[in-house]
């Protein structure tokens, strides 16, 4: 099961012992009849005990075997929009690394394009940014060579955004998007930009990211700041621009109850499977978001792109937007 390079706050990370957790878990189904539903009930009792790691595998292994993902209405006409890295920050130094303080400047069609055709034109976009990029000096970051625009860094990177986009069709067809993770940008104090050396108040963050928005025409800004500033969040959403929508990964994690606590205050909801915990867990989340009118995007963990569950849950489940990571080739 995935487990995420940056978790939140909420999540408690535990090892289980295989062999007890195969005892358990025959002890506790042997002979019965079990849907998804009640095996992962299952699971879930046992979630604090198990880690949410071990109790995710387990509700996949039973999809799987069973058969048992969520089924489409329209399984023929629909597909997710996909969501992809284009850029990434120094200190996630993966694809296409940057000097920014934030690690993911990401892409996504506005309109539910084929998937063929939106993996075509990404496939282009990724190219045309690696050459972008090797025209550039590069400087190290913790051990990582990454790229620099020169100028404010993370002002700078959005500039090579436009750049991409500029001379392309698709140019009006794609939403910019910006993960700030600003949960590990935290200080006793307020925030640090770890890469530009800005220190900042919550108010002092609120401000940059109106004005951030508002020169870039950001279309979408996740986890722009902490789990622990839950309040500031409502003040952000309240003055951002119309067309900038506020993203919850880390505030939200996966839980019904901190989805409902934060209701107002969001106009989207990133949901990790492996947070929710189980297979049930994350067809309710969505449909508690859906009913509260937020845009649901299916996400993967740092790092890990090749869960083949998150492709049976964004289709099952009809899923606006699918975050996939960066591909190759």
């Amino acid at each position: 099961a995935p487990t995420g390079e940056t978790p939140s706050q909420y999540e408690v990370l535990t090892e289980a012992d295989p062999e007890s957790v195969c005892r358990q878990l025959m002890g506790a189904t042997a002979g019965a009849v079990l849907d998804q539903r009640s095996f992962d009930a299952v699971l879930q009792d046992r979630r604090d005990a198990w880690g949410q790691a071990t109790v995710y595998g387990l509700s996949v292994a039973f999809a799987d075997a069973a058969d048992s993902w969520p089924e489409s209405s329209q399984a023929s006409s629909w597909s997710p929009r996909l969501l992809v890295n284009v850029f990434n920050g120094a200190l996630h130094a993966y694809t296409n690394p940057v000097f920014s303080d934030f690690p993911e400047f990401l892409l996504a069609p506005v309109t539910g394009a084929s998937i063929e055709r939106q993996v075509d034109v990404i496939r282009v976009l990724l190219a045309q940014s690696r050459t972008l990029l090797s025209e550039l000096d590069t400087v190290s970051v913790n051990g990582h060579l990454v790229s620099d625009p020169l100028g404010e860094p993370n002002h700078a990177v959005m500039e090579l955004v436009r750049t991409l986009l500029a001379d392309r069709d698709e140019a009006n067809g794609f939403a910019a998007w910006i993960d700030a993770s600003a949960g590990d940008l935290v200080t006793p104090h307020g925030y640090q930009l770890p890469i530009s050396g800005i220190e900042l108040s919550v108010e002092g963050l609120i401000e940059y990211w109106i004005g951030f928005a508002h020169k870039w025409g950001l279309n979408y800004l996740e986890d722009p700041l902490a789990e622990r500033d839950g309040d500031a969040w409502r003040q952000l959403r309240e003055r951002l621009p119309a067309e900038c929508k506020l993203v919850a990964d880390n505030l939200v994690s996966g839980d019904l109850a901190r989805l409902g606590e934060h209701e107002g205050a969001l106009d989207a909801v990133l949901v990790k499977p492996d947070q929710c915990g189980t297979v049930t867990n994350t067809a309710d989340l969505v449909a508690a978001a859906r009913g509260a009118d937020l845009e649901v995007v299916l996400s993967h963990r740092s790092v890990e792109t090749d869960c083949l569950a998150l492709v049976h849950l964004a289709a099952g489940l009809e899923i606006d937007l699918i975050k996939i990571g960066p591909f190759q080739g």
